[in-house]
């Protein structure tokens, strides 16, 4: 973060994925700074950024998973499974059951349980709950 008494510019950075924000004469003098010694490309106002869907208007900033939680449906293969209020119903009782009609491998299971853990602690805390009763069965 760079912060003069003129303006201030925050970079944000992971692995290949970069975003300036700030004033604009700060931002541009930020992007030529970083052009002089490296390869860049810019794509412009932020979209989409590690699995977040970010909708930048005048009066808000909103960020979702929806595309995100999506994939990760079809992933389950529940695309066609119906929407319920209230994700989980308390007192339920999950056990791993290896002799299902369907069993699921146990690195499959990690991988979307980590997955759903994703979405949880990034945009929706209100899955707590459920990623605590999955994690269970790991």
């Amino acid at each position: 973060m760079q912060v003069s008494s003129l303006s201030t510019c925050v970079i944000g950075l992971y692995v290949d994925d970069m975003e300036i924000t700030g004033d604009t004469p700060a931002i541009s003098n930020v992007k030529q700074l970083i052009a002089m010694k490296y390869y860049v490309k810019d794509l412009g106002i932020l979209k989409h950024i590690l699995g977040l869907q970010v909708d930048i208007s005048p009066e808000c900033v909103r960020i979702s998973q929806s595309t995100y939680v999506d994939q990760l449906i079809c992933n389950m293969g529940m695309a066609d499974a119906n929407v319920a209020a209230v994700p989980v119903v308390g007192g339920i009782d999950l056990d791993s059951d290896t002799t299902a009609n369907n069993p699921v491998s146990s690195t499959h299971y990690h991988y979307l349980t980590g997955k759903f853990m994703y979405v949880m602690v990034s945009t929706s805390p209100r899955y707590c709950f459920c990623c605590r009763i999955v994690s269970k069965i790991c």
